[in-house]
Formats: C-alpha cells, sequence, structure tokens
C-alpha cells in the first residue's frame, strides 16, 4: 500500500492512559457510560471507503458519521463510539492491561492531525462521573503533517 500520498494509507496510533490520574478508578468491569472519539481530519479524496477503529476488533465507516469535512478542507469530527456500533465490552477489552493503551487506526484518504478518545464510567463510590482521556501523540500523524506542510 503506498504511503506518504495522503491516499490509500493506513494510519495507526495508541490511545496512552498511562498517565491519566484517574485510571486507578477506573472499573473495567463497569460498563462506560460514554466514548468519546474526536478526530481532525483534512480529506484528500472522496471518504467512501474510509475506516477507523481498533485494529483487528471493530471500526467505523467514516462516511456514516456526521459533519465530516469535505475534500479539500480540514475539520473535526467528534462522536460517541458507543452509538456507532461499538460496545462497551469492546472497548474496555481494547485497553492492554501492561501499557494502558488502546491501538487505533484510520484507513484511506485523509490526512488526520489530532485523535483523542474520552472513555467515561459512573463511579459508584462518588455516583460522579469519572473519565480517563487518551491524547494521541504519534511520529506518524507529525511526519505526515510534516510531509503535507513539504508538499
Amino acid at each position: 500500500m503506498p504511503t506518504g500520498d495522503r491516499l490509500d494509507e493506513r494510519t495507526e496510533w495508541l490511545f496512552d492512559f498511562s498517565s491519566d490520574s484517574n485510571l486507578a478508578l477506573f472499573p473495567t468491569y463497569s460498563p462506560l457510560d460514554s466514548a468519546i472519539l474526536t478526530l481532525t481530519l483534512s480529506p484528500v479524496n472522496s471518504l467512501t471507503t474510509d475506516t477507523t477503529g481498533v485494529p483487528g476488533l471493530k471500526s467505523i465507516l467514516i462516511r456514516d458519521l456526521p459533519d465530516i469535512p469535505a475534500v479539500g478542507t480540514t475539520g473535526k469530527v467528534s462522536i460517541n463510539l458507543l452509538d456507532f456500533g461499538f460496545t462497551s465490552t469492546d472497548i474496555i477489552n481494547s485497553l492492554d492491561p501492561v501499557t494502558n493503551t488502546i491501538s487505533w487506526s484510520y484507513q484511506d484518504d485523509a490526512v488526520i492531525s489530532f485523535a483523542e478518545l474520552e472513555l467515561t464510567v459512573e463511579v459508584e463510590s462518588t455516583s460522579e462521573p469519572t473519565s480517563i482521556l487518551g491524547l494521541l501523540v504519534t511520529g506518524t500523524i507529525a511526519a505526515k503533517n510534516a510531509r503535507k506542510l513539504i508538499d
């Protein structure tokens, strides 16, 4: 598969929850109240076959998401994964218990310049929501952005 042309590419990264102060409070046995995925993307072609999700587990067709930016523009998309076919169990089980990361990918015709995953669960002891937030930190995304600036 060609890379670096912003077409027909696969971008992979990790959502890293290891330094989140709420991680110890996050029970892996309780259902999630929400799983908000936010992407900033720049489509360079039709997004009819683009997908995003956990590699080898589950993905979402980008064309099914609301407010997708037009080709040639950059925009932010934010969705609750639980409304798009992911279950709480899918997401909790994809959290690596050793590294506290979730693998994620985007494939096809857009440059992803930012990604965030916020997981929220109701904590019974305080009855207040607790969330853990994974921020995208990857050289792959930065390298693609640098390539875009050079082009």
